[in-house]
């Protein structure tokens, strides 16, 4: 049995990255999903919430284990360095953190233009709202970090990514990593505030899923430009999703407080429009691998691979 398994490995990687990581990270969620049915803030058990961060690494664990299987110890180290590209310019970093914060006002100010409905953010600090602001947004930043970001982003970009490019377009890439980022997440549909902003859940919004994956394809799109463009820079994409996970958990509830789920969806549709015009820009301006010139992009983890056999017994 585990000569076959790795036999599979082997022969088919990407599929059995997908596979691993769907049946990881699902057998370690749904025990946790039912006790925190309907359940908010405090009120959620320990345990349940060490499940849904270990569930969080089923990516990044997939990765390991294939990696691993495929190339040994070489194969891990070829991961780990995956972050230790970050010299790639400070303007990529303003671009990856600010885009998500660009995208949430502008979807606040479009959203207002259009219904006439007032944010009810507090002013009364005056000039100081500003730096508060910014100190929140950099502490949750620093929350959110291993909680999705560093746990996901091994697996997605840091495997499925390179390997993927090795075979089709970046787009292409992007739509297959998207969609599986998107129904990945079907489980933390059924727990308030896991997936989506305001405890809504699937039970509230039972098109929610549907939604969710067409922003994840569009996110994903942004996120193989913004590594394709760095050399293949893991950390330019960990920033670039802890800021998407920071933003809207951060900012929704100081500019509305008492948000509606009527609010919430049509929030969400101005804000997935939004990506998608950021996305098919991107499209149309870098072509269908999303490279800086029309032409794939180098395989950084089979390269580092190559490297690392040479190190690494």
């Amino acid at each position: 049995m585990v000569s076959y398994l790795h036999q599979i490995i082997i022969q088919r990687p990407r599929f059995s990255f997908f596979l691993l990581t769907f049946a990881l990270s699902w057998l370690i969620w749904l025990p946790a999903v039912t006790p925190l049915q309907g359940l908010m803030s405090f009120d959620v058990p320990v345990w349940a919430v060490g499940l849904l961060l270990l569930g969080a690494a089923g990516p990044s664990l997939a990765a390991i284990i294939v990696a691993y299987t495929q190339h040994g110890r070489s194969g891990i180290s070829a991961l780990f360095r995956s972050f230790s590209q970050w010299r790639v310019g400070w303007h990529w970093y303003v671009t990856v953190i600010g885009l998500p914060i660009l995208f949430f006002w502008l979807t606040i100010l479009i959203h207002a233009a259009l219904t006439g409905t007032r944010p009810q953010l507090d002013t009364s600090l005056g000039w100081w709202l500003l730096p508060n602001l910014a100190l929140a947004f950099a502490l949750r930043f620093l929350i959110a970090l291993p909680s999705g970001p560093l746990a996901e982003e091994m697996g997605w970009r840091g495997f499925a990514l390179p390997q993927l490019q090795q075979r089709v377009s970046g787009l292409t890439a992007s739509v297959i990593i998207g969609i599986a980022w998107g129904v990945w997440h079907l489980p933390m549909f059924y727990v308030p505030g896991a997936a989506l902003p305001g405890g809504v859940t699937i039970a509230t919004e039972p098109t929610a899923i549907l939604w969710y994956v067409l922003g994840t394809v569009g996110k994903s799109i942004l996120f193989t430009w913004a590594y394709n463009h760095t050399g293949g820079s893991l950390l330019i994409d960990v920033a670039f999703h802890a800021s998407i996970n920071s933003t809207a958990n951060l900012f929704l509830p100081l500019v509305y407080p008492d948000a509606s789920l009527t609010l919430i969806r049509e929030l969400g549709r101005v804000d997935l429009i939004l990506t998608w015009l950021a996305a098919l820009l991107l499209i149309a301006v870098c072509g269908r691998h999303l490279s800086p010139i029309h032409s794939p992009q180098p395989a950084v983890w089979h390269r580092e691979v190559a490297q690392g056999r040479g190190r690494v017994s």
